[in-house]
């Protein structure tokens, strides 16, 4: 972000962003202390591929973005998408929707409950093909006939 400015090419310095590069080195150490996990109270959340990969690539130890990737897929893929984060009770059948938060032990009865969110496929396909990833055809004795 350092040097952006948010108006373009009508900006003027008043509007271009600094960044100390202490504060910066700081960031990206917390952030890789902390990954494969999301924070401290959660333990892996989907939301870190777009942190990981596409579109904020903002860890470039590739050893921990892979664990952190593999982690988010393992524990969080489905069938429809990945769920945001364990017990997550967002728009679930169960949701008190007047409710901001719910104390951790409340949070055991939306276990195997969770949404899945296919958006986050989009951020596991878009990685895929930053990392020139992508699936080998295989050929097999079926695909062919022989007259």
């Amino acid at each position: 972000m350092n040097g952006l400015d948010l108006f373009g090419v009508r900006g003027s310095q008043a509007s271009v962003i600094h960044v100390l590069l202490d504060e910066i080195a700081r960031t990206r150490t917390t952030l890789q202390s902390l990954l494969p996990r999301e924070s401290g109270s959660k333990e892996v959340d989907a939301a870190l591929l777009s942190v990981i990969g596409f579109p904020a690539f903002a860890v470039e130890d590739a050893a921990l973005v892979e664990r952190t990737r593999t982690k988010v897929v393992t524990q969080l893929q489905g069938t429809y998408g990945c769920k945001r984060f364990l017990r997550d009770g967002h728009q679930t059948v169960i949701e008190d929707m007047h409710r901001l938060h719910y104390e951790p032990w409340e949070l055991k009865q939306f276990e195997h409950l969770e949404c899945e969110w296919p958006l986050f496929f989009t951020y596991l396909m878009l990685d895929a093909l930053f990392r020139g990833d992508r699936p080998k055809p295989t050929i097999t004795t079926n695909d062919f006939s022989l007259s």
